[in-house]
């Protein structure tokens, strides 16, 4: 009842015209009255009764049905009462900011019409349809419309758009129009939610100048800009695309007051390692201390490579001390910042220097992501930092390696996640993996963090890889092998059982080589049958099959004994009609015992005369020829090719067979 005067008293003004809100006040006041009737009805006691409900006349603590204590009914009412007062001062308060907002569009003066205006126009200059001489007459028009006011459009959602329609759709000149007009605001402009969309749209179209005009305002407020969510975005493009003066001069601000005192005089920014050592090294460490820990605390800005180079500089230069305390505030968003060259260097120094804790933090974060960054330009040399320190396998084995496996298909046909399980199976082979990189690799090696040897570290996470790679591959072994950049992985399934050994058992290599020489059995047509060329002829097979036949640690027998069985001594001597397999044959027979290549030479006694006279239908003077003749070219080419064939020749007239050699 009180709050109902109340109402009225405070609101009577707003309600003087408004007959049916009087009514409704009114009738709250008469329901409340009936309300209070009721409830003098009740007695003041607490009764037993059914439901919760109390009853009249009832004395004591009262329970219901269930155990509920009574409720009062005129309790319920007065609630649903208050409920409804609140709506009608809810709808009272919407209709008021109404006014508001319409007063305040009024006061505008002009810009709300001509926010109007301009969108009426640009409605139809952006649509697909529109012809260009069209668009160029609504753009036009709604450039000299806008002028003088384009600051305040490019503060508008709505109008905002239109400003990036004219940049999109405008001429040069009406580009250089608006920048002109915006040039003595743009930072204002970087730091809003919508004028900025404008000041990016003003680098895309004009590229150079703009950057330029954006690069001069923010000059001396980097630091800042950085640190704002809106303008960092403005910042970050305009640093992308600035010459390497100018990103030096952007770099020298933002490590701080000192640096650009001490550097003043030099136009290259040396970084930190210009003072590492000096009496000033600490100062200017600090200031980039404080930057870089109030930039971390917002997983935004973590994404842009500006902040990855200030990150890294500051990882390679600082102390132990200051490194572990930027390492753990930067722990759980590693994962936003892995996709630079960069950022993915400064996440692989967060592994190597960081405590268990921490790498344990890294690796959670990369859950549901693991594929992604094993597929990524610089994102997968993370991954392989982490096989290389990281003493916890079995949540490497959990989180990574299962997500690994479970994309494997994806992987295998992937130029980054090849080099992730190759580096699962064979650690910094030279066969696949470049100088540079095993040497990048190496930086981490003797961190103080990492207890467990390298060669323990590396056959636990080759055991909880192993068999699900092996698996997929030996279902696929077809495929693979007619694809020069999958069928290495093969090889390398079967080298890295050679190389720890397979005395225990846990890994077997069989089905996969009994898989290939499956393959290598298809019967053989010189040239392809059906477009598709034989195992012994395909640029990928045959390299395949050379490989395994040279794989140490025992395998070389079982694969030239299971190749020997799936395919014959026979067909195998038939492979020597064509280079490659010629080849092939040379390989089996260097690294088999006489027991088994002994057969194969016997068959290839017979076929000495036909591989004879094949060469020698050679010219021998071919070398003599113009080097641009087609036919010396052609002639080349074609001794090139059947120079397995001259190879094999040779190792059987080696072997002790009287056959003619007539390779020149």
């Amino acid at each position: 009842m009180e709050g109902v005067k109340r109402f009225r008293e405070r609101d009577e003004a707003p309600f003087a015209g408004n007959h049916k809100k009087q009514r409704v006040g009114v009738q709250f006041e008469k329901s409340n009255e009936r309300d209070r009737s009721k409830e003098q009805q009740y007695t003041r006691g607490r009764g037993k009764g059914r439901g919760g409900v109390i009853q009249r006349g009832s004395w004591g603590r009262g329970r219901g049905r269930g155990g509920s204590y009574g409720v009062d009914k005129g309790v319920k009412m007065e609630k649903k009462s208050c409920a409804i007062l609140n709506e009608a001062i809810g709808r009272h308060r919407e209709m008021k900011e109404r006014k508001e907002r319409r007063k305040h569009r009024e006061g505008q003066g002009g810009r709300a019409m001509l926010i109007q205006q301009a969108k009426i126009v640009w409605e139809q200059a952006r649509r697909k349809k529109c012809s260009v001489e069209k668009r160029n007459e609504f753009v036009e028009g709604i450039v000299s419309m806008a002028a003088g006011k384009m600051k305040e459009l490019s503060l508008c959602h709505d109008s905002s758009r239109v400003l990036q329609c004219c940049l999109r759709f405008g001429n040069k000149n009406q580009r250089q129009q608006i920048l002109l007009e915006l040039t003595p605001d743009i930072l204002l402009l970087s730091k809003s939610k919508y004028g900025r969309n404008v000041v990016l749209k003003l680098m895309k179209y004009l590229r150079r100048s703009a950057v330029l005009q954006v690069l001069k305002a923010m000059h001396g407020n980097a630091c800042r800009v950085l640190r704002h969510s809106c303008a960092a975005t403005v910042l970050q493009t305009a640093w992308e695309n600035g010459s390497a003066t100018e990103r030096h001069q952007v770099l020298g601000e933002l490590y701080g007051k000192t640096y650009r005192l001490l550097m003043q005089d030099t136009e290259k920014c040396l970084g930190l390692q210009a003072f590492n050592g000096g009496p000033h090294f600490g100062t200017v460490l600090e200031e980039l201390r404080q930057l870089l820990l109030s930039i971390t605390m917002k997983e935004t800005l973590l994404g842009f490579s500006l902040v990855h180079h200030l990150l890294l500089d500051f990882l390679e230069s600082s102390d132990s001390t200051m490194r572990s305390e930027m390492i753990e505030s930067m722990r759980e968003t590693c994962v936003y910042m892995i996709h630079t060259k960069n950022g993915a260097r400064a996440a692989m120094m967060c592994l190597w220097f960081g405590t268990a804790k921490d790498r344990k933090v890294i690796i959670k974060t990369m859950k549901t992501y693991v594929e992604k960054i094993a597929t990524d330009e610089f994102g997968y040399l993370v991954l392989l930092a982490a096989f290389d320190c990281v003493d916890d396998t079995n949540i490497l084995s959990k989180i990574v390696i299962a997500e690994l496996i479970a994309a494997v298909e994806t992987l295998i046909w992937d130029k980054h996640g090849r080099k992730v399980l190759s580096y699962l199976l064979q650690p910094r082979h030279t066969s696949h993996f470049a100088p540079s990189l095993i040497s990048l690799l190496v930086k981490g090696d003797g961190n103080p963090n990492s207890k467990k040897a390298a060669s323990q570290r590396h056959s636990e996470l080759l055991a909880a890889t192993w068999p699900g790679v092996a698996a997929f591959a030996a279902s696929i072994v077809p495929t693979l092998a007619q694809s020069l950049v999958a069928a290495p992985v093969l090889a390398v399934l079967v080298e890295s059982v050679g190389d720890t050994g397979n005395d225990e058992g846990k890994h077997d290599a069989s089905p996969i080589l009994e898989a290939i020489a499956k393959a290598a059995a298809v019967e053989f047509v010189p040239g392809g049958k059906d477009g598709e060329l034989h195992m012994a002829e395909h640029p990928a097979g045959h390299l395949l099959l050379k490989r395994l036949l040279k794989v140490e640690g025992g395998r070389k027998t079982e694969f030239a004994t299971r190749l020997l069985a799936n395919v014959g001594p026979e067909s195998l001597a038939r492979w020597s009609f064509i280079n490659r397999g010629a080849i092939v044959l040379c390989c089996f027979l260097k690294h088999s015992p006489p027991s088994i290549s002994s057969s194969v030479v016997l068959a290839l006694k017979s076929l000495v005369p036909q591989l004879e006279a094949k060469l020698s239908s050679q010219p021998s003077n071919c070398r003599s020829l113009p080097f641009d003749n087609s036919a010396a070219k052609a002639t080349r080419k074609e001794t090139t090719m059947n120079g397995g064939i001259a190879a094999l020749l040779q190792h059987l007239e080696q072997e002790g067979l009287n056959c003619e050699s007539v390779v020149t």
